[in-house]
């Protein structure tokens, strides 16, 4: 059947998409998700079973859609865009969920090829953009024609950690020249993540590295999976220190941070500017906390009009901002407290499934795409407070496509079989335990 393979290859493009251009990825996401519902169609009872092996996480899904709808009609207005994004991560990705369960695992676990192609996309086009100062000059590379430097630099960090948790599973015949490969485009992508000068981005290592450790060894060996967390985090520490314009910014931030304080918070500063926003949305929020101002666009008239009347912003930042660089803030203050328990929702609802399948019991495949799943939620999560990561649709539709993506892969079911046979993660890395690549092969 060819739909599985041209739904393998739509999910490969997906990311090397998002790196590199602007409106291809949404053509890709809906291509995607057509055939995908094409795909459930043909296999109906198995599909359906979506909806009962997911009756909590599904209805989480619905809620950012639900506070748009509600709000649209308080306002009566009609939030197109926030509609069609929360029918992306509802609708369209039960429709996802449906479709990739027709599909091999074996099979769809090769589309992890687009991450790692995409990482080395994004690094090149860093280096290439940095090229020659490499950012002896201060200056970051203008990454604008794809997405901003922070949001840029973030997806590249989430890229190479994805990387690094997919070497726990072998795609080829050959998984020692497979390893190197990964290890490579890892640090490649890092490289290229230091090259953007993005501060915020570290916030998310921590939770990047426990997740790892709990990849690694669960919670058999506390001891040592705390030393190995210990000696990540110190790496991590000498490879942001090594970037003298790193450490540079990250000094620059916390001296704004202080004088902002002292100058009331208005002043002009890149720390004090995402105060100033985060405070207008605050005070939108507030304002009508139920339903919010009905829209996204609506925010930046609020600073214009409210928030720089009541003093809550500069004249500076009302004129040359507009949205508050903040995805819950931004969810708050365009749809009241149901906007922002729904990007809670989004968030968390299948970050705890993920978290909940990479107990030490599953087996090792289905722990590894868990891993990848989890570290993509929480890594939006994080993210998401110090920059707008949803602030384009087309991101949305890559949450929604990879989160579907990892649930499949790490349900237990989609083991193979003699995965699902294993005594233990022993068994499944077992020297004579047939690669994926040739057990496909023979099938």
């Amino acid at each position: 059947m060819v739909l599985p393979f041209l739904v393998v290859a739509l999910y490969a493009l997906m990311p090397v998409a998002i790196m590199t251009t602007k409106q291809t990825p949404s053509l890709l996401f809906y291509v995607a998700t057509a055939l995908c519902l094409a795909l459930a169609l043909r296999g109906k009872a198995r599909s359906l079973r979506v909806l009962t092996d997911y009756k909590l996480l599904l209805p989480c899904l619905c809620a950012p859609l639900l506070a748009v709808l509600i709000s649209s009609l308080a306002h009566s207005h009609f939030a197109g865009i926030s509609v069609e994004a929360g029918l992306r991560v509802s609708l369209c990705l039960l429709f996802l969920l449906m479709g990739l369960r027709q599909i091999d695992p074996r099979l769809l676990r090769q589309a992890t090829w687009g991450i790692h192609a995409a990482a080395i996309a994004a690094a090149t086009y860093v280096v290439y953009l940095s090229y020659p100062s490499f950012g002896a000059s201060g200056e970051r590379p203008d990454t604008s024609a794809i997405y901003n430097a922070v949001g840029y630099g973030n997806l590249m960090l989430l890229l190479a950690v994805l990387t690094l948790f997919s070497l726990g599973w072998h795609l080829t015949a050959h998984p020692r020249c497979e390893n190197a490969l990964k290890w490579l485009v890892a640090a490649v992508a890092l490289l290229g993540f230091i090259l953007t000068q993005t501060r915020s981005g570290w916030v998310a290592v921590p939770v990047f590295a426990g997740l790892g450790v709990v990849l690694m060894y669960g919670l058999k060996r506390p001891w040592r999976a705390l030393a190995l967390l210990v000696a990540i985090l110190a790496i991590a520490a000498v490879l942001a220190a090594s970037s003298p314009f790193l450490r540079d910014r990250v000094a620059l931030a916390y001296t704004q941070t202080l004088a902002c304080f002292d100058t009331g918070s208005i002043a002009n500063t890149s720390v004090c500017i995402r105060f100033q926003l985060w405070r207008a949305a605050w005070h939108a929020f507030l304002h009508n906390p139920i339903v919010g101002l009905g829209d996204h666009g609506l925010f930046s008239a609020w600073m214009k009009t409210r928030a720089l009347a009541d003093g809550v912003v500069s004249s500076y930042v009302a004129n040359n901002y507009g949205e508050p660089h903040n995805d819950m803030m931004q969810a708050l203050s365009s749809f009241g407290i149901l906007g922002g328990i729904g990007l809670l929702l989004m968030y968390f609802a299948p970050a705890w499934l993920f978290i909940r399948r990479l107990a030490y019991h599953h087996p090792r495949q289905t722990r590894v795409a868990a891993a990848m799943g989890a570290a993509f939620c929480l890594g939006f999560a994080i993210f998401g407070l110090t920059e707008l990561m949803f602030r384009g649709i087309r991101t949305v539709g890559l949450y929604a496509m990879f989160v579907a993506f990892f649930l499949v892969l790490s349900e237990d079911g989609r083991a193979p079989a003699r995965e699902l046979n294993a005594t233990g993660p022993a068994a499944a890395n077992s020297p004579n335990t047939p690669s994926e690549a040739t057990a496909f092969a023979k099938k």
